[in-house]
């Protein structure tokens, strides 16, 4: 799939109806409900950072990096501030320590296609660029 669209890819969402476009013949995947009589043929890869390269190319691939280095120059950025920021940086630790569980179930089958992985993704995005304002001193 990337070899025939590096640059765009093949557009978000549409992995099975390429596989089925591209190899018609292809119903059983991997013999997956062949024993029921079931065609099975899968509607992503097997990991969520595939998804991305084969449905989005370069082009949003880099968008991903982008958006993952700006997150972390953020998260940097309150941990660097110092003592005196205590609640944003317990939520930039905890925002970051999801993450990174988040990025490691990544490369499995959690992709951003379901609605509620990209609801919890965006959830921890929006802690990391509007933390929790410092209380107001009298």
């Amino acid at each position: 799939m990337f070899a025939e669209h590096p640059l765009t890819g093949i557009g978000p969402g549409t992995f099975q109806s390429y596989l089925i476009d591209t190899r018609p013949g292809m119903a059983g995947y991997y013999g997956i409900g062949v024993e029921q009589g079931v065609s099975y043929i899968p509607e992503q890869p097997e990991s969520g950072y595939l998804k991305i390269l084969y449905e989005s190319g370069l082009v949003g691939s880099v968008a991903v990096l982008l958006l993952i280095g700006d997150a972390l120059r953020r998260a940097f950025r309150v941990l660097a501030r110092g003592p005196a920021d205590a609640a944003p940086r317990t939520e930039t630790i905890a925002v970051l320590a999801a993450l990174a569980a988040f990025a490691v179930s990544f490369s499995t089958l959690y992709t951003a296609g379901d609605a509620r992985i990209a609801a919890l993704l965006m959830f921890l995005l929006a802690v990391l660029w509007h933390h929790t304002p410092r209380p107001r001193r009298p």
